[in-house]
């Protein structure tokens, strides 16, 4: 992925790489805008990757001066949605808003299994300050926040430039690792250090899974408990005696116990939310309203569509932070009494509830699951 690539119609794609892979660039539209020179994105993937072009034309018939990239790449099942962009350093207060607004628009990144990662030269030199310092409020800033809790990313890139700014951030619902790039295409910018990032996809369930007898669970709500407890208090358990390990008494009592509530309790199939945890059922319903809204204005062009979708838009920004806040405040709260929350929280941002596949420690990449473990143990 390239940011400011300063390229135009002029220069043809076979001129840049070979035909192992495929550019999807959006070049600055010279035509629209006052400037002679600069902008520009530009991404490659190999030319045996399944990709598909998205659509952008809301966003740059609207934005001349703004350069943006969207592509969805199918790999082994998962599916990454990649954005990469490019903002002027001289581009307003109003610009951020509304690109963000824009972007928060498009109804299959806040739905999709969360492998969606938005990066590139944001060029909001007051990012840094403001991280570092909770009193510091910067337009820029609090309109980026506003799109990070909204679209549930977080920001993972943390390598400054020559003067200690982080111009080019790398947005994603996952982990990702970003790592400071040994070798560059193109003679290195001091003030935009070429980066490496690598993060691990989750892919779809397939549909025959869902409805597996292993992803159902007890429903106690509908359990027959006056006979369950019957039996139980009239079970004998004397057979776990019989066992020399204790890890074998231990299956033989689960095994049994198992098949006594699957005997007086039913199971019903359990269902994926595709929302993060702290989205409260209010916040569900009205993004689904907005929507509709959305739809509906596209469809008919009434005006009166538009005005209820900005508004929800604009009031379900707020929501979703307060609720996120008082998501994170309770799951700390609540740690040592009740973890579920925290962990709750945690899987979801980390995409996964497994060991990570890579790390940093003590200013080494561990990327084996031995080191990982090893550096926890170490480090806890």
């Amino acid at each position: 992925m390239l940011n400011e690539t300063w390229l135009s119609s002029n220069i043809s794609s076979s001129e840049i790489c070979s035909d192992q892979y495929i550019l999807y660039r959006k070049d600055r539209s010279f035509g629209l805008t006052t400037a002679t020179r600069g902008g520009g994105v530009l991404v490659a993937v190999c030319s045996d990757s399944k990709v598909s072009y998205l659509d952008l034309s809301c966003i740059t018939e609207v934005f001349h001066n703004i350069d943006i990239v969207g592509l969805k790449v199918t790999e082994r099942g998962s599916s990454l949605y990649i954005f990469t962009i490019y903002i002027p350093p001289s581009s307003r207060l109003e610009q951020y808003e509304e690109l963000f607004d824009a972007v928060s628009s498009l109804p299959y990144l806040l739905l999709d299994d969360g492998n969606l990662i938005i990066l590139g030269d944001f060029n909001i030199s007051e990012y840094v300050d403001c991280q570092l310092s909770s009193s510091l409020v910067v337009g820029k800033v609090e309109a980026l926040r506003g799109l990070l809790n909204y679209m549930d990313l977080r920001q993972f890139n943390d390598i400054v430039n020559i003067n200690g700014k982080l111009l080019d951030l790398v947005c994603c619902r996952r982990q990702v690792l970003v790592v400071k790039s040994i070798s560059s295409p193109v003679p290195v910018d001091a003030h935009h250090p070429p980066l490496e990032f690598s993060l691990t996809l989750t892919s779809r369930q397939p549909k025959d899974k869902i409805k597996d007898g292993g992803s159902k669970r007890f429903n106690f709500r509908r359990a027959n408990l006056s006979l369950l407890y019957d039996y139980l208090l009239n079970t004998n358990w004397d057979f776990l005696t019989e066992y020399d390990d204790i890890n074998l008494a231990c299956v033989g009592f689960y095994e049994n116990l198992n098949c006594i509530l699957t005997a007086f309790v039913p199971k019903t199939a359990g269902k994926r939310s595709l929302y993060p945890p702290w989205f409260t059922n209010e916040i569900i319903f009205r993004l689904k309203s907005k929507d509709r809204c959305r739809r509906s204005y596209k469809s008919t062009g009434c005006i009166s569509f538009l005005e209820e979708f900005e508004g929800l838009r604009r009031d379900l920004k707020n929501d979703i932070s307060v609720a996120r806040a008082s998501f994170c405040r309770e799951a700390e709260d609540d740690l040592s009494r009740d973890p579920s929350k925290f962990w709750a929280y945690l899987n979801k941002i980390r995409g996964s509830s497994s060991v990570p596949g890579s790390m940093k420690f003590n200013g080494s990449v561990l990327s084996t699951p031995q080191d990982v473990a090893d550096a926890f143990a170490t480090f806890f």
